[in-house]
């Protein structure tokens, strides 16, 4: 990170003074992993001394899914609120997450929290052939346009940390929590 001058944005960094050890699995709402800084540390260490040249100068992992398939990492790429991204065991890009770690926190914490407010949640998911059925029987090409039309309809209100694949409405004791994740739909009611 001093090679290339790169500095983690200071919500990650409030959070690590917050949570560094154990968030409560916070981040793993998202995905199954950890995000326990010293073992992000040790995962680090092991990785320059066994594959130094998978290690990026892009992407700098703070979150490890299971079975070590991948990771969430910071794109750097974008230094001044660097988004987050999905990286693949080799720091290689597969797919954006989100807009930055701000969002990604409210995101989790949303999903976590939100459905213990109200006396009933109702959760879904769709495969990728719903998400294009719907598409085409809407004319649609992107499925936040016919989440928007829908929050209009209803008088929603598009929540400020929704981004390009997570859209959260609410109004009068109702909320709903949608996430585009490879190519298909799932969230909460």
């Amino acid at each position: 990170m001093n090679k290339y001058n790169y500095h983690y944005p200071k919500e990650y960094e409030i959070y690590l003074n917050y949570m560094g050890q154990d968030d409560k699995g916070l981040l793993k709402t998202q995905l199954p992993g950890y995000a326990s800084i010293s073992e992000i540390i040790d995962s680090y260490e092991a990785i320059h001394e066994e594959e130094p040249d998978t290690l990026s100068d892009k992407y700098v992992h703070f979150f490890q899914k299971e079975l070590f398939d991948g990771q969430l990492s910071f794109d750097f790429t974008q230094t001044d609120n660097p988004q987050i991204v999905m990286t693949d065991e080799d720091s290689q890009f597969e797919r954006y997450f989100a807009d930055n770690f701000e969002k990604l926190l409210f995101q989790c914490a949303f999903s976590k929290y939100e459905g213990l407010n109200y006396d009933k949640c109702i959760m879904f998911n769709g495969s990728s052939s719903m998400l294009k059925e719907a598409l085409q029987r809407h004319n649609e090409s992107d499925v936040l346009s016919i989440i928007d039309k829908f929050s209009k309809t209803y008088d929603f209100q598009r929540a400020w940390f929704s981004d390009l694949t997570h859209h959260i409405g609410f109004k009068d004791g109702i909320s709903f929590y949608i996430e585009n994740k490879n190519n298909a739909l799932c969230g909460l009611l």
